[in-house]
This record gives structure tokens, sequence and C-alpha cells, in this order.
């Protein structure tokens, strides 16, 4: 018997987050904790492990640190593929990431967020580029691709959007990338529809499902920016998860300062997974066995 099926399905105990920010992370003074403290507290819960996101600088050297600092929970990084890398997406940044001393750690690279074309084009700006002018991804994408299917790691869309998102999926499919996870798949503006989600999943892809995602909407937040994306219900993303549970997983996406404590916010979504009808053994799959194969915890 697996532990996994002895534990309380909306419990925190033995849970992975798979989408953690905290302090110090860009925009600064917008993380409501520290590293250090936060991963105290999920320690003290008995999750099993985190995967740190930073959008300005890697941290799979900080969850190299964490793990020796605070023993009993799994700590990964990794790096998001923003500016501060360059104007377009760097590969020899990733390949030394890979090979330094914490290169183990680092379980996941993301494509571009807070520059990505997607979320600077609304603002009229231009982000850096994933795919070509026909929509299909770029030599340097493809090649990106390539060395996280080599290296065994995650390659996440970041802030793409949905359509490119789908473009992504399939190129990474004809890539045989097998750890290809399409970034916030229900958080508004870039949701996929559920017809969008199946077309991923037909394509092979992973998709995560943020807690952040119910915290968005007039009513729903304090953080003035979220009142202007539509909310996603948790019935919407329970719905999702049914489609093929072993290919889905949560993260938070949480601890902004404005909003509720990530580990509160977890035990939220739990329950609300459960009560939207979401099975037990579904709900063990995309909060423990999920993220623990995607970083190589389980095989």
């Amino acid at each position: 018997m697996h532990p996994f099926d002895t534990q309380n399905e909306c419990s925190l105990h033995g849970i992975i987050d798979m989408h953690v920010h905290a302090s110090p992370d860009a925009p600064a003074h917008w993380w409501g904790t520290d590293k250090r403290s936060l991963l105290e507290q999920y320690r003290a819960e008995g999750c099993r492990g985190v995967l740190l996101i930073g959008n300005n600088w890697p941290t799979h050297n900080e969850a190299f640190l964490l793990s020796r600092l605070l023993p009993g929970i799994q700590v990964f990084g990794g790096m998001v593929l923003n500016l501060c890398q360059g104007q377009h997406l760097n590969l020899t940044a990733v390949e030394r990431c890979l090979s330094d001393d914490a290169g183990a750690y680092c379980r996941c690279i993301w494509l571009p967020t807070m520059d990505a074309d997607f979320d600077l084009r609304r603002k009229g700006k231009t982000g850096i580029p994933v795919l070509d002018g026909t929509g299909q991804p770029l030599p340097s994408t493809l090649d990106l691709m390539a060395l996280c299917r080599d290296a065994g790691i995650m390659l996440a869309t970041g802030h793409s959007g949905p359509e490119a998102s789908l473009a992504l999926a399939k190129a990474a499919k004809n890539t045989h990338l097998e750890k290809f996870i399409v970034t916030q798949s229900m958080l508004s503006p870039r949701a996929l529809t559920i017809e969008q989600a199946k077309r991923c999943l037909d394509e092979g892809a992973f998709l995560e499902h943020v807690v952040l995602a119910l915290f968005k909407g007039e009513g729903h937040s304090l953080i003035p920016a979220h009142r202007l994306h539509a909310r996603t219900t948790v019935e919407n993303m329970a719905r999702c998860m049914e489609l093929a549970p072993e290919r889905q997983f949560i993260g938070s996406d949480m601890n902004q300062a404005l909003n509720p404590h990530p580990l509160a916010a977890l035990q939220l979504f739990l329950h609300g997974l459960k009560e939207a009808g979401l099975s037990r053994d579904s709900i063990l799959a995309v909060s423990r066995r999920v993220p623990a194969r995607l970083l190589g915890l389980e095989t």
C-alpha cells in the first residue's frame, strides 16, 4: 500500500505545492512571507514538498540551501526565462543552471511570465517571443524543449496565451517532451476553455490549476488589478480535473500580501474540490501523485 492511500485527501499532510512564490521576488513588496519562514510553516503542516518559482532569478540555488536548512521537506526550484535572462530564450542560462552545483534541484523551466508576449501586448509592448509570425514555435523554443526532455525536467508555458499553449503542447508532443506543463491553466486572463484543456491533454500536456484563480474578480480579491479579471470557480476546475486526473496537478500561486495565506488557501481548495464532487483518488492524484512524478520523486 502506498502512503498516499491512507492520507486524508483534504489535509495538507503529504501534499506538494507546485507553484510557490515568496520574498525575495518580483514585484518588490508584493509577497507576504520570505521563503524560509514560509517553508517552515509548510513543514510544520506535514507538506511533502514545494516547487519554488521566481519571476526574476533562478530558485534552484535557493532550493539547494533551503533543503539543508530545513530537513523534512523537499524543496525544488528552476528558472523563468524573463528579461533578466535576456531578450530572447536563453538556452545557455538553462544549461548552466542544470550543470552547476545546485543543478539537481532545478526541476522546471518556465517560458516568460511577466515578460511574456501575451501579457505585454495587452499593454502595448512587445514581450519575449516563443512563437514565430505564423504561430509556430521558434527554433529556440524547440531547442529548449529538447534540452528539457534530455534533462528529464518540466517545461512550463509561463504566461503564454491559450492558443500559444495549444501550439506549444503539440510541438512538445512532437519533440517527445514528456513533462510539458500548461501553467495556471484556468487562471484569467489566460484561462483555457474546457475544450482547449481537452486538446492540450490529448497532446500529452499536464495542466496546472492554481488556487489564485479563486481570488480574482470583483468581490473576491483585495488586489485592484486582480479584480479586473474573471474568477474561475472550483467547480470548473474540478470538472477539468475529472477529464484526466493523472495529468493534472495543483499549486497555490498565493502569498501575495493582500491575499489569504497559501496554506489556508490550499486547504480551502482541497475541501472545495471534494464538495464539487471530485473523487478522493483524483484529489490524491492532483495534490500528491502527479506532483511527485513530475518532480522525479516517484516513478
